[in-house]
């Protein structure tokens, strides 16, 4: 295709901003360069490139559809468009762009891992394995592809390949916290809390504000070694890094933990004003429910466990709390460990029990409301 020399100018320009990363300029030089030549594909493609990076996902797909318009070989812009789909959590759209990029390029480990990424997010882990294990067949030094099979087969509690997997990808990217933390995090499943924590201060070393790092420090200080001092610390960082109510909710529960149930109660109160979820509220209510009653205030207690419990039977109710959503066994420990009479400590137990699905409401008759 020839290109008008003017255009490939403009286009020469916006390359050598998009390198020093100067995207917001680079893309006033590639529209130049579309309105002398619009049917030119790359330009689209470098200007969606520009605004995927600048987050501007939406407006990317239309520069990236526009190249493939163009040109629907163009292997590189069905790549691109995949990945804004998954940036946008449009997983099922983004897996048929790489299926199609793939069709045109077998060997695109981009393609085969970041399709596995999205199979990944849909559950579908043994696919997305035979997607990693494609990429890893194709470059076996992609260690993206080893960190992807890796969170995938832990996924399947398959620790021991997914060890390997994190070792070969820290050994391929050893300046990416990811893979540290995904050692981390399989340490933890199996029981390793000193390798873990060792892995996870690694990871900060390299980026002190990465909160999946921090995330798994507060879960082994504040549910598996109960040092919930540090589980604190921890978790105020995190709250400084990203102000989420769900952090809010998990300070609340140390400072019960560390029995400051006071200072629990505000945090609690102020994470339930900022959620719809269903689930929070009813963790959120069992903590404060709980706080009272294990400082002795047996009448508030009583009337927030009331609470709690015509929440968990109204329409919205009756939910399950998986682990992988909320850890409850710092907060078992201390109850089983408090000074609370044998029925409190039942009754908190058996509820725990209850929220996590391990029991039958239908049998809990004796204190459930009909």
């Amino acid at each position: 295709m020839t290109v008008d020399k003017d255009a490939d100018e403009w286009i020469s320009k916006g390359n050598e901003l998009f390198s020093s990363q100067g995207y917001m300029e680079a893309i006033k030089y590639y529209d130049k360069a579309i309105s002398i030549d619009p049917n030119y594909a790359l330009i689209r493609r470098n200007k969606g490139l520009a605004l995927y990076l600048l987050g501007k996902n939406d407006e990317a797909i239309e520069c990236f559809d526009t190249a493939i318009a163009i040109d629907p070989n163009y292997a590189d812009a069905l790549i691109h468009k995949g990945n804004a789909l998954y940036k946008l959590g449009k997983n099922d759209e983004a897996i048929k762009c790489f299926d199609k990029a793939i069709a045109i390029d077998p060997n695109s480990v981009d393609s085969w891992t970041i399709k596995g990424l999205a199979l990944y997010l849909l559950g579908k882990n043994d696919e997305a394995i035979e997607c990693f294990d494609k990429a890893i067949t194709i470059d076996p030094n992609s260690a993206w592809a080893w960190y992807g099979k890796g969170i995938a087969s832990q996924k399947l509690k398959k620790y021991a390949e997914a060890l390997e997997c994190s070792a070969n990808a820290i050994e391929h990217n050893p300046n990416d916290p990811y893979p540290l933390i995904l050692k981390g995090n399989i340490l933890r499943a199996t029981g390793d809390y000193s390798e873990a924590e060792h892995c996870y201060n690694e990871a900060l070393t390299m980026d002190q504000k990465n909160i999946e790092a921090l995330v798994g420090l507060r879960f082994i200080y504040s549910d598996f070694t109960y040092e919930f001092d540090k589980a604190l610390q921890i978790a105020c960082r995190v709250l400084e890094i990203n102000p989420d109510f769900v952090e809010k909710i998990n300070i609340a529960e140390i400072l019960i933990k560390l029995g400051r149930y006071e200072e629990g109660r505000k945090y609690a109160l102020q994470a339930i004003n900022e959620t719809q979820d269903t689930v929070y509220k009813g963790i959120i209510g069992f903590l404060i429910s709980s706080s009272y009653l294990l400082e002795g205030d047996t009448t508030k207690g009583g009337n927030e466990l009331a609470t709690f419990l015509d929440d968990y039977m109204g329409p919205n109710g009756d939910f399950k709390v998986e682990e992988g959503r909320w850890i409850f066994r710092g907060l078992i420990n201390v109850i089983s460990e408090s000074n609370a009479n044998l029925q409190t400590k039942f009754l908190l137990l058996t509820l725990i029990d209850l929220i996590q699905g391990k029991v039958d409401r239908n049998k809990l008759s004796f204190f459930l409301p009909q």
